[in-house]
C-alpha cells in the first residue's frame, strides 16, 4: 500500500491532487485543517493522530513530528527491521505557514510565533533527504 502525506496551509487545488491520489489507490494521511478540508470534498483521509496513534500535542504545535511519519519518509528501502511499523510513504505534499503574510498583518508577538512552521519544514527536509524514493510537492499550482 502506498501512502501520501498532505499537510498544507494554502489549500488551493489540494482537492484535485487528493482526488487524483485517491484514484491511484493511495492512502491519504493529513493533518488537522487539511484533513477537514479534504473530508469536506468527499476525499477519504486518515488524520495524522490516527495514523500515529498519538494525539496532537501542545495545542496543535506537534502533529506530524512523530517516528512513524518520519521513519516512513526516511526509510531508504521498504525491506527493513521496521516493516511492521512503517509504511510506503512516498509522496509529501506540504507548504508552509504564511509567515510573510502574517508580518504584513502586524500580529501580536505570540501570534507571530505560532506562525513559525516547524513540522512542515521537517517534513520537507526529510522528503528531500530521501529524494530517490519520495516525491515532494510544495506549490499549489
Amino acid at each position: 500500500m502506498k501512502y501520501a502525506l498532505l499537510s498544507v496551509s494554502n489549500k488551493s487545488n489540494i482537492e484535485i491532487i487528493g482526488k487524483f491520489l485517491e484514484i491511484k489507490k493511495y492512502n491519504l494521511v493529513s493533518s488537522g485543517g487539511t484533513a477537514k478540508y479534504l473530508l469536506s470534498n468527499d476525499i477519504n483521509v486518515e488524520e495524522v493522530s490516527s495514523f500515529t496513534q498519538s494525539p496532537e500535542l501542545l495545542e496543535g504545535r506537534v502533529k506530524t513530528l512523530h517516528p512513524r511519519v518520519h521513519g516512513s519518509i526516511l526509510q531508504k528501502n521498504l525491506q527493513n527491521d521496521y516493516q511492521d511499523t512503517l509504511v510506503d510513504l512516498d509522496i509529501v505534499i506540504c507548504n508552509l505557514y504564511p509567515f510573510e503574510e502574517c508580518l504584513k498583518k502586524d500580529l501580536l508577538h505570540n501570534d507571530m510565533l505560532e506562525n513559525i512552521d516547524i513540522g512542515g519544514i521537517t517534513l520537507l527536509r526529510a522528503a528531500a533527504k530521501n529524494y530517490k524514493r519520495v516525491i515532494i510537492l510544495t506549490h499549489p499550482s
